[in-house]
């Protein structure tokens, strides 16, 4: 298939697209590269959020297709796109966020946290997009572009700087927090919980416990069942009901 009629495939409005496009793109990284990334910029300066649009989701395939090659010059963009103010996020857009948004900053910061550690502080974006960047972090230290020491180091400035107010980012810190480094910072789980800080049924005091006591878990092994870089991009939108239902169809 020629590369021009691949991109105006993937450029169509609509939520559905055919396994077979994104065959070709993975399949030949370097000629799409460009245009993929072009996709993104354009995307980020867009000042309609594509995000909150469910028409367009041809920056969504480019940025996971990108992420499958940890390209660096994806970084910035994506930064740009999750970091918007207020809630902007559509059905698709929210679950991506909550799915893969972490593993897919991973991917592509290539051991460089300076963004992901601004999109965490950014007490004017999304509150689920900062807290994916907290799992990005997380991921990081399981594939080794970031120490778990320094990553301690961060968790313990977090705890005291993050704004005291029920949001998301408070969940996912805890429950790293715990799943990483066990009762060095159990004093500051229970504090968040006594500030009800945390959403009680994402994490109680009960798992806590359990991460806690349960000594035939690794420290890593729990975070591994959960996340990882995206290595597949196909087999990391599979879960998207359109996909699925497209790979049925054909």
């Amino acid at each position: 298939m020629k590369k021009e009629s691949v991109l105006d495939i993937l450029m169509l409005p609509g939520r559905q697209i055919k396994t077979e496009i994104l065959v070709e793109i993975q399949q030949n990284p370097k000629l799409y590269k460009k245009d993929l990334l072009k996709i993104l910029k354009q995307e980020a300066a867009n000042p309609q959020n594509p995000a909150a649009r469910i028409e367009y989701n041809h920056w969504l395939y480019s940025m996971y297709l990108l992420a499958e090659e940890r390209d660096k010059d994806a970084y910035s963009p994506i930064i740009k796109l999750f970091s918007r103010k207020g809630n902007f996020l559509n059905p698709l857009t929210g679950d991506i966020v909550l799915q893969n948004l972490g593993q897919i900053l991973a991917s592509v910061a290539n051991g460089d946290i300076s963004q992901i550690i601004k999109l965490i502080e950014n007490t004017n974006a999304n509150e689920y997009c900062r807290a994916a960047a907290i799992e990005a972090l997380v991921i990081m230290v399981e594939i080794g572009e970031y120490t778990r020491e320094e990553l301690y180091h961060y968790f313990n400035e977090l705890f005291k700087t993050m704004e005291r107010i029920p949001i998301f980012p408070w969940s996912i810190l805890c429950q790293s927090a715990i799943l990483l480094y066990k009762k060095s910072f159990l004093k500051e789980v229970k504090q968040a919980f006594h500030n009800q800080l945390i959403d009680e049924i994402f994490l109680d005091l009960e798992e806590v416990e359990t991460y806690i006591s349960d000594q035939e878990l690794s420290q890593l092994a729990l975070v591994k069942k959960k996340y990882g870089i995206i290595i597949d991009a196909i087999a990391a939108i599979d879960w998207w009901a359109n996909f699925k239902e497209d790979k049925e169809e054909t």
